[in-house]
């Protein structure tokens, strides 16, 4: 009788992980676990400087990442009509991101949901462009002008909050393929440096600039607003 009840209590012991297998959700995305993310940023293919981008976010806890982005854009590769004058520029562009995401429906399922995040940027573009230099020039007016084709850099960088949310496409709880859409506010700092300086006696007498004014020398500090997506496979 006590042997028998042992072999009961041994059976049921035994049992016990398929009762608790079975007693699991069946929704595969709030028990899968996911640690990277690989994306790419279409939008960054149609910016001013545009650039192919791509990025990585590593989820190191059930709740939080990092991502980092890098992007390259050459001189055949931009939409300016004007390709003449952009024939020696080159774009280079990174990000570094931290997240931390929501709770989704009572449980984290990072990385999909609802994030914040701060993130730090970096751009530099590289150029060369072509300039009329007035020389020696006093009472309005000046000895000579001259054709100089200069190196122009121009460094960008700055910080965001964001707020964004990341999801899988469809229903399939197998889904790998993910969206991820975002909102944010910071600052950029810029700096446009010109390796032709004008003396005293000298002056720009043409300056090449674009709609927005952004290849004017000097410093500025400005307001930046981020918005877009990015496309990713989860593994």
């Amino acid at each position: 009788m006590i042997r028998s009840f042992y072999r009961l209590i041994a059976s049921g012991l035994c049992l016990m992980p398929a009762f608790h297998a079975h007693a699991q959700p069946t929704d595969t995305t709030a028990i899968r676990r996911y640690q990277w993310v690989i994306k790419l940023a279409p939008l960054a293919i149609v910016d001013p400087d545009n650039t192919v981008q791509f990025g990585a976010e590593y989820i190191y806890d059930q709740r939080h990442s990092v991502q980092a982005e890098l992007g390259y854009g050459w001189h055949n590769f931009s939409l300016n009509g004007n390709r003449e004058a952009y024939r020696f520029r080159e774009v280079w562009r990174s990000r570094a991101e931290w997240r931390t995401y929501w709770k989704r429906r009572g449980q984290y399922r990072t990385p999909f949901g609802g994030y914040w995040a701060v993130d730090a940027f970096y751009k530099q573009v590289n150029n060369r462009e072509k300039y009329t230099l007035g020389r020696d020039c006093a009472d309005g007016g000046c000895a000579y002008y001259q054709q100089i084709d200069t190196p122009t850099t121009k460094y960008v960088s700055g910080g965001n909050i964001k707020f964004g949310f990341q999801n899988k496409f469809g229903s399939d709880p197998n889904e790998r393929l993910l969206i991820d859409l975002y909102l944010g506010f910071g600052l950029r700092f810029r700096n446009v440096q010109k390796q032709e300086v004008p003396t005293d006696s000298d002056r720009w007498f043409f300056e090449s600039r674009d709609l927005f004014g952004s290849y004017e020398r000097g410093r500025s500090t400005l307001p930046n607003m981020t918005a877009g997506f990015k496309i990713g496979y989860a593994f």
